[in-house]
C-alpha cells in the first residue's frame, strides 16, 4: 500500500471491579469495547 496513510489507534486495557458500570444502553461513545471476561 504505497502512498496511503493509515490511522492506527492504541489498544488500552482497563480492569473493573465487580459491580462497576462500564457502559449503559443509550450512551454516546467514540470508542469500541471488547469485553474479554465477565458476567452480568
Amino acid at each position: 500500500m504505497t502512498g496511503t496513510q493509515q490511522n492506527v489507534f492504541p489498544v488500552i486495557t482497563l480492569k473493573y471491579r465487580k459491580g462497576n458500570l462500564i457502559i449503559k444502553e443509550g450512551d454516546y461513545g467514540i470508542s469500541i469495547y471488547k469485553i474479554n471476561r465477565g458476567r452480568s
